[in-house]
């Protein structure tokens, strides 16, 4: 049976590997409770600051999740390293869990990072990173 550590890239992701130029922290946010409002980092969009970084730097997003759902936050335009595995969605577990993922900034524009759950991404759970060459 093919397990997840079998898998190796084809691409290579060798310019985030390393220590990032820098670490971008998002605090995932919100409950059935609160609103209707789910948040990176308390913003919502429509109405949350963009997320800037520089063409070509190397960014670390560190995710922790303060609500009690899991969320598969998924980066549009980019395929990040999580371990030894290139992806662009990867699942922020429920309750303080914690994910690290890095990227190399090698495709300028406005990208959109999101939570899959559709009713979170409706309700906020959404920001813009953007860079431009």
């Amino acid at each position: 049976m093919l397990q997840l550590t079998d898998l190796r890239s084809t691409d290579s992701q060798a310019a985030s590997e390393g220590t990032p130029d820098r670490t971008v922290d998002l605090t995932l946010s919100g409950t059935m409770m609160s609103g209707d409002a789910w948040t990176i980092n308390g913003q919502t969009y429509p109405d949350a600051d963009p997320i800037y970084i520089a063409p070509g730097e190397h960014v670390r997003f560190r995710m922790v999740n303060r609500s009690p759902i899991r969320h598969p936050m998924h980066l549009h335009g980019h395929q990040f390293r999580v371990g030894d595995v290139l992806k662009d969605t990867v699942v922020v577990p429920g309750r303080m869990g914690q994910v690290t993922f890095d990227f190399v900034a090698s495709n300028p524009g406005g990208w959109f990072f999101h939570c899959h759950h559709l009713y979170h991404l409706e309700t906020g759970m959404a920001r813009v990173i953007r860079y431009e060459q």
